[in-house]
């Protein structure tokens, strides 16, 4: 029974193999005996057919007919196609058909290759933007018949063409592709699988002599559901003219430049997976916008990729769909005539369409002077603009890492770690300046360490100090810990040093909205010259006591400097409603001991030399308690001088001393000083002898220092006088008292 089923099927293969080969015969006979002898005789019913199924008008020059081996080969030559305004829209000038035997299997035409030479393609959008391709129209319904048919076929390939593009909207001249090469290949065993392999390359007619090249894969078979397809291609472009481009529809106006490129682009669904880009651009020049000044850069070079994201959640029994992309920057290197310069820039950034935001970004070397010329390229609000302008920051950041989150635009992470040098900022508003601080930064949204290690830099408060305060050398961490409602900020221990001091501070301010914040700040100073005090006395003194500490103050040494500043910055400097000091608001102090000074309390007044004195501020007072000092040949015992309050719109400075000395010293003292003139010139040619004792009382106006008003009583022991007006006085002994 096996044996007969056997038997039986060998003789039904044996019909069926006698069956097809009969066929073929046939067909090849008639092929070869009616069809190659008269094919010519057809063109033009092969023409109207063509014109039926494009609706388009459609001519053939000629058709012949031969043998490739065993495979029917037909030469089409002068096929032209016309749009609806009878203009030429696609000339095929010459075409080779090598007709496959499996035509008759699949019951339908099947080339094993299809060959146009040298056709010509316009391609025209019109004023209304609408496209033409070979005068079809892309808005129009869908004829997927014939494309569908090419991508059945084994080999096409097109060779030595011409694409020309019509641009009637933007009125540009007319651009081509020249010398277009194509090859697409479907054998059967990719179409089983719906894969196409493809390759092309053309010169454009301006920007490059160059070929581009472009080579991929795709699948699908119905380009009418092109949604479904899926592929990829890679394009290579080199020394690309972009200045030979029309660009004003793109975000950058690249005004000039030469670039190569190499671009890898997936694709599916109707949508771009993914694009790889590695480029390198020559002596380019960009504008951001119109009225930025334009950017000119000898080279920029770099790897960009963009990706495609999709991420899916599942909420309960429905799934939740979230997309977006990422940009991902490796390599970026640039160098401008402005000064840009950096390399090897990495970074990647993510968008996704419920809000959120995320920037890596890794840079070894960046100049922070660029921001100042290049912000325009950078995608910032004008307020942020107007921070960089006026703050204009310079010098050198290493090594930075960042790493930066947002939620809804609204910063919800961040972390940034850089080393830096010679960094500056100007002071602006509440904000200080510095210049040429050098040090590392480690901050995130939780907190944050400013480690300092800085030589001859300045530090500019503005608004509280006239000058920048100049630094040798300036060392020290600041930390930070950023909470819900505050900030809390530590300095432990900053050490500061130049020609005019050194010294540590310390201090914690609480940021927490209320009056300005608290501060609690320590200060201790050594080695101060006094000559140079002036640099840093506090703007809130006024005018005219900021006039009498300059000119006053002439040289000396100031030694255990003590400042403290406690409580809302709001409340400074801390003093009631009689600018007394109230320590329920806080406390305000500096105090110093001050020695070997040379002070001049006003116009006409003897200098007083090697004067020691302990100094004090505190709240709007100032003081200054005197302990050794000399006044020509006078020895000050005691002095104090005072300005109860030195915003005062007209502080008096208030002085009382007492001093002792040699009468003739004495006398000396009122001869250079404004008491010459109650004794209305008497003491001019006083010659005298014994020992005296001042006590001085002076009240001087500081903005006028010729209306001082002064008391004092001299005290003589043992004293003699003598002058050609009077008789000669010895064993004087008395007080006398002058106000």
């Amino acid at each position: 029974m096996v044996k007969k089923s056997m038997l039986w099927l060998y003789r039904s293969v044996l019909w069926i193999a006698g069956i097809i080969l009969a066929v073929t015969l046939i067909a090849a006979l008639t092929i070869q005996l009616w069809v190659m002898p008269n094919i010519g005789q057809y063109k033009n019913k092969i023409a109207g057919f063509a014109m039926q199924a494009a609706g388009q008008k459609v001519t053939i020059g000629d058709i012949k007919a031969s043998w490739r081996g065993v495979n029917p080969h037909l030469t089409i030559s002068n096929i032209d196609i016309f749009d609806a305004e009878n203009r030429l829209a696609l000339q095929l000038k010459n075409t080779d058909v090598l007709v496959s035997w499996l035509s008759l299997p699949m019951l339908e035409p099947h080339l094993a290759e299809l060959s146009i030479h040298s056709p010509e393609l316009i391609i025209r959008r019109l004023a209304s933007g609408e496209i033409f391709v070979a005068g079809v129209s892309m808005d129009g319904a869908s004829k997927p018949e014939l494309p569908n048919w090419l991508l059945r076929q084994n080999t096409v390939t097109i060779t030595q063409a011409k694409i020309i593009w019509l641009d009637e909207k933007r009125k540009t001249e007319a651009l081509s592709l020249d010398h277009f090469n194509l090859e697409l290949h479907s054998p059967i065993w990719r179409s089983l699988v719906k894969n196409h392999q493809f390759a092309f390359s053309a010169i454009p007619s301006i920007g490059t002599k160059d070929p581009i090249l472009v080579d991929g894969s795709f699948n699908g078979n119905d380009i009418s559901k092109m949604e479904t397809w899926s592929g990829n291609l890679n394009l290579q472009l080199k020394n690309v003219d972009l200045a030979a481009l029309d660009w004003s529809d793109y975000l950058f106006n690249i005004r000039k430049g030469i670039s190569s490129s190499n671009v890898k682009i997936k694709f599916k669904n109707n949508d771009i997976q993914s694009i790889i880009t590695s480029f390198n651009i020559q002596n380019a020049e960009i504008q951001a916008r119109p009225d930025a000044p334009s950017i000119k850069l000898h080279s920029i070079s770099g790897n960009l990729d963009w990706e495609s994201l999709s991420k899916f959640e599942l909420i309960g029994s429905s799934v939740s769909t979230t997309a977006g992309y990422t940009v991902n920057v490796d390599h970026l290197s640039a160098i401008s005539d402005g000064g840009l310069n950096f390399k090897d820039l990495k970074a990647d950034y993510t968008f996704t369409t419920d809000g959120e935001q995320s920037l890596n970004l890794k840079l070894p070397n960046f100049n922070l002077a660029n921001l100042q010329r290049y912000q325009p390229m950078l995608p910032l609000s004008e307020t942020v603009r107007q921070i960089i302008t006026t703050s204009a920051p310079s010098g050198a950041l290493e090594n930075l890492d960042l790493h930066w989150e947002a939620l809804h635009d609204k910063t919800t992470a961040y972390r940034i770690h850089s080393k830096f040098n010679n960094l500056s900022i100007n002071a602006q508003e509440q904000i200080p300046g510095f210049n040429n601080l050098s040090g590392e930064l480690k901050a995130t949204h939780k907190s944050g360490q400013l480690l300092l290690d800085s030589m001859n830099s300045k530090l500019d408060f503005k608004g509280i100090l006239r000058w920048p305060v100049p630094a040798d050398s300036l060392n020290g961490n600041i930390n930070w810990v950023i909470k819900d409602k505050s900030t809390e900020i530590n300095v432990s221990s900053l050490k500061i040093s130049n020609p005019h001091f050194s010294g540590t501070v310390k201090a914690n301010y609480v940021m927490d909205g209320v009056k300005g914040g608290y501060l609690d700040l320590n200060g201790k100073f050594d080695n101060a010259n006094a000559k140079f005090a002036l640099n840093y006395y506090p703007i809130m003194l006024g005018e005219a006591t900021l006039h009498w500490l300059d000119t006053s103050i002439l040289a000396g040494r100031a030694d255990d400097i003590n400042l403290t500043v406690k409580g809302r910055l709001a409340d400074f400097p801390y003093v009631d409603s009689k600018n007394r000091p109230d320590p329920n608001l806080g406390l305000f102090k500096v105090t110093a001991k001050l020695s070997d000074i040379l002070l001049e309390y006003g116009t006409g007044w003897p200098v007083i030399n090697n004067l020691g004195l302990d100094m004090l501020f505190e709240g709007k007072r100032m003081e200054l308690n005197a302990h050794t000092g000399r006044i020509l040949g006078n020895q000050i015992i005691k002095s104090k001088t005072t300005i109860a309050q030195l915003d005062a719109d007209y502080p008096i400075l208030s002085i009382s001393s007492e001093v002792t000395g040699p009468v003739s010293e004495g006398i000396n003292f009122v001869n250079k000083s404004p008491v010459l003139d109650i004794t209305q010139g008497f003491t001019e040619n006083l010659k005298t002898s014994g020992n005296g004792k001042l006590n001085l009382g002076l009240a001087i106006p500081l903005q006028n220092l010729e209306e001082a008003k002064y008391k004092g009583t001299y005290q003589i022991s043992n004293g003699s006088m003598e002058d050609s007006s009077i008789p000669t006085l010895s064993q004087i002994n008395g007080l006398d008292r002058k106000s």
